[in-house]
């Protein structure tokens, strides 16, 4: 007999997040200072996996990982970042860890060449603490340390050709690197609950905060406003092609956020986004949803 609950407690800064109770074995995660679009993603996914485990998911399934905090589309594969390691997605019943030596994947990233990661060591790791930054060419087989090992635990991860985004999740500060990780510079307290990277210029990308999109072409050492009457909860870019979520809609710009269009309506609210060039994957509700057509059609 499995149960499912999921709460939302706290207060301003602070929040809980209970995804499911097994057998008596309650699993949490706490987490701080994180803006209502981050919320909205993890809260979506909690509902996902927990509802997994509700239609007798077997051992090799989503039911058996106790955190998901990542969802990627990564060369056309999908990757779930997890608190017991990176695994790769196939159905709701499969499920594939990459490798025995777990850590918790608390920030992942690709720009479809190389996935990288942030977060913390598992049991018996051979990973410093924190891990830092690590990077890997082969799917998650093996890692390289780029940078950071022993200081920083990424919690939010977002990578381009050459720029690279990470939220210190210690200090809640926003570091930036021009050439993909291996150094960084502090561009002050985070604000942002998503950010997307335009790989054609150094510095520039768009930042999500209270429902709105900013551009910034200095990575975000200054920023502008996008006005829409929209409140968007998630952004992606993929070359020109910026989507971006509104409650149960997708919506497409192909003129940098100037103008919307609405790809596709879903039955449930979206929570969580990722695109490469040819796959789109979106979470709605309890379901994880592909597009190989731009977003034209889901299944």
């Amino acid at each position: 007999m499995l149960a499912m609950k999921v709460w939302l407690l706290g207060t301003a800064g602070e929040w809980l997040i209970i995804n499911f109770l097994k057998g008596g074995r309650i699993c949490q995660n706490t987490l701080m200072g994180k803006s209502n679009s981050v919320m909205r993603r993890l809260l979506s996914l909690a509902v996902i996996f927990s509802f997994i485990n509700l239609q007798g998911a077997a051992a090799a399934s989503l039911g058996e990982l106790s955190h998901i905090h990542n969802i990627r589309v990564h060369q056309n594969k999908i990757f779930l970042g997890t608190h017991e390691g990176l695994y790769q997605y196939f159905s709701p019943t499969k499920v594939v860890k990459i490798k025995p030596d777990s850590f918790d994947v608390m920030g992942l990233a690709t720009n479809q060449s190389t996935l990288f990661v942030s977060g913390h060591p598992g049991v018996n790791s051979k990973f410093a603490q924190p891990v830092g930054v690590l990077s890997s060419a082969d799917n998650g087989v093996t890692w390289k340390q780029v940078s950071l090992k022993g200081e920083v635990d990424f919690h939010m991860l977002e990578v381009g050709k050459a720029d690279m985004y990470g939220v210190d999740s210690g200090k809640g500060d926003l570091m930036y690197s021009a050439n993909l990780g291996k150094s960084w510079s502090n561009q002050g307290v985070n604000t942002y609950g998503d950010i997307a990277i335009d790989s054609s210029k150094a510095g520039l990308a768009f930042g999500l905060k209270k429902g709105q999109i900013y551009k910034s072409t200095d990575a975000f050492k200054s920023e502008k406003v996008i006005k829409s009457k929209l409140a968007f909860s998630a952004i992606e870019l993929v070359g020109k092609r910026l989507y971006a979520v509104s409650g149960n809609n997708l919506y497409l710009s192909t003129n940098g956020a100037a103008s919307w269009a609405t790809l596709s309506t879903f039955d449930k609210s979206i929570g969580v986004i990722s695109a490469s060039e040819s796959m789109l994957l979106v979470a709605a509700g309890d379901k994880i949803l592909t597009s190989r057509d731009l977003g034209k059609s889901f299944k």
